[in-house]
């Protein structure tokens, strides 16, 4: 019995090696590594050229910005975000690929995730049981996550305000929108736009720190309306649109890609 798991395992790393002397793998290698490359290039020149990490060390500067300054400043902090993880993981995974293992895909980008829920699903749904699980259930799953989140990268104030209020979206989607998956494209995009601008608010205390986070909250909800919280709702409503149409397009190449 031994012998026939031996020859088996004989075989499976042969096929392999054969699997990675074929042209195919390795022109994949070749244009794996190139956009590996990339993604780092671009990364090194937009922390060359760009500097919104620097801006948490000057909140008064943050406050004199114009409306549309400060969304650009708040985009660049989360764009920058996601282009430090897709370059890691992608190098990671292209790395990992070389020696015949199959890492995780790298993060979607961000600017295409419209509710806090698509950011955090993979935290909270292992507690979270089944679908038909109370509302309550759910709850304490998320704040069992959120909690761990929050003693994981301390508890520094901005990283409270973050996690609560992940915490708080998180809740109220499932409330508001999980009922209604029925909707139009439409309704459904006009009903998320708010809580994408939580998500986008929230990353802001998370990336920056907390008195550049309250910039923000003062500047576009307490004082920032009708300019720019109706302009940026409605770019958020296109965001979500957008968000939305992908995932569908997932959807259908999912079960189209089923036997």
């Amino acid at each position: 019995m031994s012998g026939i798991n031996h020859w088996s395992f004989n075989q499976r790393c042969w096929q392999v090696r054969e699997q990675r002397r074929s042209k195919a793998w390795c022109r994949k290698a070749v244009v794996e590594g190139l956009r590996c490359a990339g993604s780092c290039v671009l990364l090194e020149l937009s922390l060359h050229w760009l500097y919104p990490s620097a801006m948490q060390f000057y909140p008064q500067l943050v406050w004199e910005l114009s409306g549309w300054e400060l969304a650009g400043l708040g985009y660049c902090l989360t764009l920058l975000f996601y282009l430090k993880y897709l370059a890691l993981y992608r190098l990671a995974g292209w790395v990992a690929g070389l020696e015949g293992l199959v890492l995780p895909h790298p993060p979607c980008c961000v600017s295409r995730i419209h509710l806090c829920s698509l950011l955090w699903r993979y935290f909270y749904h292992p507690l979270a049981g089944s679908k038909n699980s109370s509302n309550l259930r759910k709850a304490a799953a998320s704040s069992v996550c959120f909690g761990f989140v929050l003693v994981w990268h301390g508890w520094d104030k901005a990283v409270v305000v973050w996690c609560a209020l992940n915490f708080v979206g998180v809740s109220l989607e499932r409330w508001l929108l999980a009922p209604h998956t029925n909707w139009s494209v439409r309704l459904q995009a006009l009903v998320s736009s708010p809580f994408f601008l939580l998500m986008c608010l929230s990353s802001i205390f998370f990336l920056s720190n907390y008195d550049v986070g309250m910039v923000f909250i003062q500047r576009i909800i307490l004082s920032g309306f009708p300019i720019p919280l109706l302009p940026l709702l409605a770019i958020m409503y296109c965001g979500a649109q957008v968000s939305l149409h992908v995932q569908r397009l997932e959807l259908k190449r999912r079960f189209s890609s089923f036997p």
